[in-house]
């Protein structure tokens, strides 16, 4: 736990427990900001550590991350056990991705190009400068490590070689046993491999020294004249500023296994990657910071400026972190007032008090409001927004329904699976056999029936979309008036979108069709309940478990090639996914979320709200089956299948309507004013929306 709470005298009373309980769960603000709380028997103090860390951006890939590389202008280069290599930008973003046919191993950086080696015995080098790919093979010998320098790059492991960027191998020597890492300094290469450290000239292969430690060496790094190495629980510092004659300065032991290690660019620090930590050592061999990972295990680590570290994880992430060197005064508040404030107002301060390190002014403005508007308000300062516009966003409007119509869809139609409206208000509707389309008066303006279910419906650009579990896509043109099926196959039956140029479907998979039936990509992603969201040139597929297959998870595929650039896992089924504007809605079986999207490949999380499927505490609840936005971005709907109910939130969280049916809630859909209501007993309610 990043807060750290006590007491200076005596022990906390149970009371006092009880208030800070509520702290300690602030997990958003306070595990990312490192903000320490120290209760004292008649004092709070604020104390920001002096060499604190925080999240700047995350990233999942698909499977453990081998290795990590700053540029010089903070780009990063992955290497990931998911077979790709990835390059992201100082903000988050995928610059490129490139996978090949078995894990990648290594990656490393010089002069405006990336190098990464895959177990497929090639190299794949990324110029930066050109934004281009190539692919070169190194063999089988050749496949683990990877050093690139001004001319060229070296790639080891039973034997080092050095090879031209065109592919032309210069030299190959066997240095002794399996090289472990291999780093340049200059015109030499030091090369690790079981316990000896040899000292290579780069323009021949050389071997110009041995050195013979006393335990395997793992893990290499250089900066300037330090050559730094790390075993099993020892960290090795030498003077390398006669490159053929290492000078032992420093050997330190460690409490366990280095798993990885990188210099801070100005070689003060060298951070070391343990079980679940980094240390920063000082060139002393002290520690200097120490940054513990609760229920994650670190793997690798580059580090970028001196405020920068990038961590690799066992299960596929990526974080890049930044360090506070800066003190800040300690501030205090009474013990009386601050167990006085509830948990939203001590979120809000905590929020507010990182922005503009005043808590006595930071409290002034919290204290205005006593429920989740103290936590928003403070939020939204640390944001930058102004405190009086802020507060004027967060008023909660109420809203009522009018109801309009229903449609009764009987024996040939049966439950309402998925509805959805036009621009204009004609409406689709989704049932067990057939597909409607509806003017917006109410009048039917075709129908067209398949041998299953309508599994689901989409709307853009004039058409409707409905796909069917006959494996059979079914478009209505509303400019022609008439309908186009189209085969999709048994694994694309479940949930559809339509798109300007085409359309997505999926179950199983997902392709992307053309609206002549042509197939331009099929990707394998178990399962998807509802037609994925796009924002941009971005895919946001709901995808959840089925029969122990499958993951619980919201993926990202890049649009134009249905490449995945991120999959985000969840602790229960994903159900539905919708964009409005720069926000992402998603509903899973208990809750729904909201997510902004100024990144779109890493989607911040503004809040997560329950009370969904109350009645089902079996494995197998239906929840939010379905959700979606007003057509002004300001409201959220969302299905409960469970509980036969819908609710609405406003854009900052706040419940402000529910309504419960008399059968199951399968579908919502919602068009300027008006809401579609779909149920399991075939029923369809329109409502009109009346803000107050």
């Amino acid at each position: 736990m990043v807060i750290e709470v006590r007491e200076r005298r005596g022990r906390v009373s149970s009371k006092l427990k009880a208030s800070i309980s509520d702290v300690l769960l602030n997990k958003v603000f306070c595990n990312a900001k490192n903000v320490t709380i120290k209760v004292s028997k008649n004092f709070v103090e604020f104390c920001p550590l002096s060499r604190g860390i925080w999240t700047i951006w995350g990233y999942k890939t698909g499977g453990r991350v081998k290795a990590l590389m700053f540029s010089e202008n903070g780009k990063l280069g992955v290497a990931s056990y998911d077979k790709c290599a990835y390059i992201f930008d100082q903000d988050g973003n995928i610059i490129s991705r490139r996978c090949g046919s078995s894990v990648m191993h290594d990656v490393s950086y010089c002069c405006n190009k990336f190098g990464f080696v895959n177990d497929d015995a090639h190299a794949y080098i990324y110029d930066l400068e050109n934004e281009k790919w190539s692919k070169l093979y190194v063999s089988t010998l050749h496949r683990s490590t990877i050093s690139m320098f001004q001319e060229g790059f070296l790639v080891a492991q039973y034997r080092i070689a050095r090879f031209r960027f065109d592919g032309t191998k210069e030299w190959d020597v066997k240095v002794g046993q399996e090289v472990n890492d291999t780093v340049i300094h200059g015109e030499y290469i030091y090369v690790v491999n079981g316990r000896n450290l040899s000292v290579l000239k780069i323009s021949n292969g050389e071997n110009v020294k041995t050195i013979r430690l006393d335990r395997n060496i793992l893990n290499a790094q250089v900066c300037n004249n330090y050559l730094a190495l790390g075993s099993n629980n020892h960290i090795y510092i030498y003077d390398i500023t006669d490159p053929e004659n290492p000078v032992p300065l420093l050997q330190t032991e460690l409490t366990e296994r280095s798993l990885d290690m990188a210099f801070s660019p100005s070689c003060k620090y060298l951070a070391i990657v343990g079980i679940n930590n980094i240390k920063a050592y000082n060139i002393n061999g002290d520690i200097d910071f120490v940054k513990i990972f609760d229920n994650a295990a670190p793997v690798s680590v580059a580090w970028w400026k001196e405020d920068k570290v990038a961590v690799g994880f066992k299960h596929g992430e990526i974080y890049e972190f930044q360090i506070s060197l800066d003190t800040y005064p300690i501030q205090t508040i009474t013990r009386k007032i601050f167990d006085s404030l509830n948990n939203y107002q001590r979120e809000g301060l905590f929020y507010c008090y990182y922005k503009i390190r005043d808590a006595k002014m930071c409290l002034s403005v919290i204290k205005r409001f006593e429920d989740e508007r103290a936590y928003l308000l403070g939020k939204c300062i640390y944001l930058g927004s102004r405190p009086n516009s802020c507060i004027e966003s967060l008023k909660v409007n109420k809203l009522s329904l009018k109801k309009l119509r229903k449609y009764r869809f009987g024996t040939t139609g049966g439950k309402v699976y998925a509805t959805t409206f036009s621009n204009n208000g004609e409406l689709g509707v989704a049932t067990r056999r057939c597909a409607y389309v509806f003017n917006e008066d109410g009048k039917l303006i075709a129908r067209e029936c398949g041998g299953g279910r309508m599994s689901d419906v989409s709307y853009c650009c004039n058409k409707f979309g409905f796909v069917n579990r006959n494996d059979r896509a079914y478009i209505y043109d509303m400019k022609r008036g008439a309908w186009d099926q189209i085969r999709v196959g048994y694994s694309h039956h479940w949930a559809i979108t339509i798109l300007q140029e085409g359309f997505l479907v999926g179950r199983s998979k997902l392709a992307y069709f053309t609206f002549d039936g042509s197939k331009i990509w099929d990707v394998e992603i178990p399962w998807i309940p509802h037609g994925p969201a796009v924002y941009g040139k971005y895919i946001y597929v709901p995808r959840f478990e089925w029969h122990s297959e499958g993951i619980n998870a919201l993926t990202i595929l890049e649009l134009p090639s249905g490449d995945e650039l991120r999959t985000i896992t969840f602790d229960e089924k994903v159900r539905d996914v919708q964009v409005c504007g720069r926000y992402l809605a998603l509903s899973t079986i208990h809750h729904i979320h909201l997510y902004n999207l100024n990144d779109p490949i890493d989607p911040e999380l503004l809040w997560k709200r329950g009370g969904i499927a109350s009645r089902c505490i079996r494995e197998g609840c239906g929840g939010a089956v379905s959700v979606a936005f007003s057509s002004n971005c300001k409201y959220i709907l969302g299905a409960d299948y469970d509980d036969k109910r819908i609710h609405i939130f406003d854009i900052n969280g706040n419940k402000i309507l529910e309504r419960e049916f008399e059968s199951y809630v399968l579908s919502v859909a919602w068009q300027q004013d008006k809401i579609a209501i779909g149920l399991g007993n075939g029923r369809v309610y329109i409502f009109e929306v009346e803000e107050q």
